[in-house]
């Protein structure tokens, strides 16, 4: 029994020692996976495969929530297959994110597993759907609407020592999705763009 007690003790002393961080910075990266549903007059668009990374800042913990603001420089890639298969074309959109994940979880004291909601902006860097500016940036993003971007995305999350792992859906609503002017052809498509976020981040 003393010798079950010490055991206990020391396993007790050593979770105390790995307790999730409450706040603090937090850098990350990961992948995107694109996923799309549109057909046009002679091609499809095809899912496809992308990355990201940037950092972010999470607060303390209030009843279980907690705010996690972030700024992430994103890349999403989508393939064009013409209708016979034969010519394939992978085309990328670089946005500058800026997502505030809305978390809520069960502090474990060694882990901390949570879901989040996560309204984002973000702001097209180089967009494929639209039509090449001379202005400049400050004039894209007053005067050129479209490259403005909103949406809101869906997901969970495990924070565990210092890491922080995270799986998220997100679905955008502004014009750089719309692919309006990529094809006249598109704007007879629905016109909406899914992106899984998958990400893994360390946490000072």
């Amino acid at each position: 029994m003393k010798r079950l007690s010490i055991f206990l003790a020391v396993l007790l002393f050593c979770f105390a020692g790995t307790t999730v961080n409450a706040q603090g910075l937090i850098f990350k990266g990961g992948i995107n996976y694109t996923n799309v549903d549109l057909k046009g007059k002679g091609f499809d668009f095809r899912d496809g495969t992308g990355w990201h990374f940037g950092a972010g800042f999470q607060t303390g913990s209030v009843m279980g929530f907690s705010l996690q603001p972030e700024l992430l420089y994103s890349v999403q890639g989508v393939k064009l297959v013409d209708v016979a298969g034969t010519v394939e074309v992978t085309k990328k959109s670089s946005y500058l994110e800026l997502p505030v994940n809305i978390q809520w979880g069960i502090d474990l004291i060694a882990a901390k597993p949570f879901v989040m909601l996560t309204p984002k902006v973000s702001y097209n860097l180089k967009n494929w759907a639209n039509r090449q500016s001379n202005n400049s940036l400050w004039d894209q993003v007053i005067q050129e609407k479209t490259h403005l971007d909103f949406g809101i995305g869906v997901g969970a999350g495990l924070n565990i020592w210092k890491l922080q792992i995270t799986a998220k859906y997100e679905w955008s609503f502004g014009h750089v999705s719309d692919l309006e002017e990529y094809l006249d052809q598109a704007k007879e498509a629905r016109k909406t763009i899914g992106n899984l976020q998958v990400s893994v981040g360390f946490r000072f």
